[in-house]
């Protein structure tokens, strides 16, 4: 899952992949956050506004990951787990039309 402020993430190409080195976490770790404002602080995110928007990834078996907690940073106190997609994701594997979530 990648929590985002932006509806047109810059990291999501338009054949719905991800971009090398994006970052997202796991499906069951998302179920921590209920509000866009909660992912900011439990993923530490650069921007400030609420990330309300929620893309689904779904990457192929052999995609290359890292895997981790995120640190504090921008003055948030992270603390969820981090996935980063070391040459980013094939095709077809993040919807395009994410998810939503309260501010």
């Amino acid at each position: 899952m990648r929590f985002s402020t932006f509806k047109n993430d810059h990291r999501i190409t338009e054949q719905g992949s991800l971009l090398p080195d994006s970052y997202a976490t796991t499906l069951a770790d998302s179920k921590n956050v209920s509000t866009g404002s909660e992912a900011v602080q439990r993923y530490a995110l650069p921007n400030d506004d609420p990330a309300v928007f929620v893309f689904d990834i779904k990457p192929m078996e052999q995609t290359l990951i890292k895997r981790g907690i995120v640190q504090e940073n921008f003055g948030k106190p992270g603390g969820g787990v981090e996935v980063i997609f070391c040459v980013g994701t094939g095709p077809d594997t993040v919807s395009l039309r994410p998810q939503t979530l309260p501010a």
